[in-house]
C-alpha cells in the first residue's frame, strides 16, 4: 500500500470523503485516477473530466506511485536472491575440461567453512 502522506500533490482531510486521499484542493480521490487509467482512459481525458486536478498533480502522483513500487520490488524481489550456504561445501559452479559443472562433481577440496 502506498504511503500518500509524503506526496505533496494529495491530502487527506478528516470529514472530506471520509478522509480518503484526494488531490490537494479538490474532492477528487486519488483512486479515481488509477481507476480511470485501469479502465483505459488517458491522463488527458481524466484532466478533462476533473478540471480541478492539474497535470502537475497527476504527474506527481504517478511518479510517487512508481517510486513506491520500485522500493517494494527491490525489497520483495532482490535482483540477486541469496544463495543457500552449505558450510564446508563449495556450491559454486566451476569449469572442468571446458564444461561448466557443479563443484560437487569435481575432485577439488571444498571451501573451508
Amino acid at each position: 500500500m502506498t504511503d500518500w502522506s509524503t506526496c505533496p500533490a494529495v491530502e487527506s482531510v478528516p470529514g472530506r470523503l471520509s478522509g480518503a486521499w484526494v488531490f490537494t484542493g479538490t474532492r477528487v480521490p486519488v483512486s479515481a485516477l488509477f481507476g480511470n487509467l485501469a479502465e483505459g482512459s488517458t491522463v488527458k481525458e481524466f484532466l478533462a473530466w476533473f478540471p480541478g486536478v492539474t497535470e502537475s498533480q497527476v504527474r506527481t502522483v504517478l511518479e510517487h506511485e512508481v517510486k513506491g513500487l520500485d522500493a517494494k520490488v527491490k525489497i520483495e524481489n532482490p535482483v540477486y536472491p541469496p544463495h543457500p550456504v552449505h558450510p564446508g561445501k563449495n556450491t559454486l559452479p566451476a569449469f572442468a575440461a571446458g564444461e561448466l559443472r557443479e563443484t560437487s562433481q569435481l575432485d577439488t577440496p571444498a571451501i573451508p567453512a
